[in-house]
């Protein structure tokens, strides 16, 4: 099993996105206490991915904000706060820390 990242790569209260061949683009968040959470990497609004430039900050006052449409998500259970995100929230991805590195869970 390859990790998608190591825990190192995202500093706290930020987020990352990377291409996985079996699970396409996963966002992943780092929380405080250590925690990660990820989701699909895709805005609700027209399934494009969240960000479009490489240097994307995906965070932004605490929620996760779609740089096409500017929609947010809640960092702690992608639900749609505001914006054109219909409603619907990030797809979950589940993960696990094992030895300082985020995987698929």
């Amino acid at each position: 099993m390859d990790a998608i990242c190591n825990c190192a790569d995202i500093p706290v209260g930020e987020a990352r996105s990377f291409k996985r061949p079996e699970a396409g683009a996963v966002l992943v968040v780092h929380l405080a206490g250590g925690r990660f959470l990820a989701y699909e990497d895709r805005c609700t609004h027209f399934g494009v991915p969240l960000g479009v430039t490489r240097d994307y900050r995906y965070v932004d006052g605490g929620d996760i904000v779609c740089q096409v449409h500017y929609a947010r998500y809640a960092v702690e259970d992608g639900r749609c706060l505001r914006g054109e995100c219909n409603g619907q929230g990030l797809r979950p991805v589940r993960v696990a820390v094992i030895g300082g590195k985020v995987y698929l869970a």
